[in-house]
């Protein structure tokens, strides 16, 4: 079956992670030059020149607000704006066997913003994330596709079933997709507003001192970095006076390739959460759904990137400007 001798990609991580601290500090040189070649190679994005992370200038933290995001989708002029966030799902391929996978629950103009195309089917839209009466649909990543269905011709309109919801499977990404993030890969794509539904945690998600959504924004035409820059500080300063849990502080633009080797800094890569705890975890996980019978009850786990999840805080004046929620 194709797939089938694919070295899972957490796996690995977790066996070189081992090495690094077996080698001591060049272990860890190894670890970051092995990553760089392999599993961090740049996103597959069209004109990556345009595309930018957000990232808080005081500390180089990804993670924001939903509804800073809604705020500054609302009044950003020079920049569109496209929202991720990592969701750790559970997902019925066939009757009677369900597994944890990991995907992003991200706005409508997702991969239109970074200008992925479908090699069967088509990408999420605007029209999917609505939050009055879309139906529930899914993206698979072309591994992904090989790997849970054997690559089966007949994948767009199959419907799998993701946290006890059916939901039809509207596209398959080529098979040159490379993701933003690739520590956890993402395996399967749903627009925010239907996670939103299946999450009994939703209510977090609107809550503007919960930082757990990672923003990406590609430039209008004609607009210079610095120009976008100076409007999101500026936007993020007027959302922090009118909302007084949040306090003033910088946002700059960094290359999603750039922002991903932020994370890879000594706070975050040697945090409890790194990818070696995250592996673990996923193991223990996986062998205790593949015993159990499907469920309908929801158990959707909303999730930062496992590298940066850090304590509620009463800052994150920053969001952003798209076509889809």
């Amino acid at each position: 079956m194709p797939g089938e001798n694919r070295i899972d990609a957490h796996r690995g991580f977790g066996a070189i992670v081992w090495l690094a601290f077996g080698f001591g500090s060049g272990g860890v040189a190894l670890l970051l030059c092995i990553l760089n070649a392999t599993l961090l190679k740049p996103p597959s994005i069209s004109r990556p020149g345009e595309v930018f992370s957000l990232v808080h200038a005081e500390n180089n933290a990804r993670a924001h607000s939903y509804p800073n995001y809604l705020d500054f989708r609302e009044r950003a002029r020079t920049f569109n704006l496209s929202l991720y966030r990592f969701v750790r799902f559970d997902v019925s391929f066939a009757p009677d066997s369900t597994q944890p996978v990991w995907g992003n629950a991200v706005s409508g103009n997702y991969f239109q913003l970074l200008g992925i195309k479908a090699a069967f089917g088509r990408m999420l839209s605007p029209q999917d994330d609505l939050e009055s009466g879309a139906p529930p649909v899914a993206v698979l990543t072309y591994e992904a596709w090989q790997r849970y269905l054997s690559g089966t011709p007949d994948v767009v309109r199959r419907v799998i079933t993701i946290n006890g919801v059916e939901h039809t499977i509207i596209g398959v990404t080529g098979r040159d997709f490379s993701s933003i993030e690739r520590l956890p890969q993402p395996e399967i794509f749903i627009p925010i507003a239907s996670s939103k539904k299946l999450d009994p945690q939703a209510a977090l998600l609107e809550r503007r001192d919960s930082e757990q959504s990672f923003l990406l924004a590609r430039l209008y035409p004609g607009v210079s970095q610095s120009r976008a820059e100076a409007e999101a500080n500026a936007i993020a300063n007027q959302i922090a006076a009118r909302h007084s849990k949040n306090v003033s502080y910088g946002i700059r633009f960094v290359s999603p390739e750039n922002a991903r080797d932020l994370f890879l800094a000594p706070k975050h890569f040697l945090s409890p959460y790194s990818f070696l705890s995250l592996d673990l975890y996923a193991k223990r996980r996986s062998r205790r759904v593949q015993t159990a019978k499907p469920t309908a009850a929801v158990n959707l786990h909303p999730q930062p990137h496992p590298a940066e999840i850090q304590p509620v805080r009463a800052v994150s004046p920053v969001a952003g400007h798209g076509t889809a929620r």
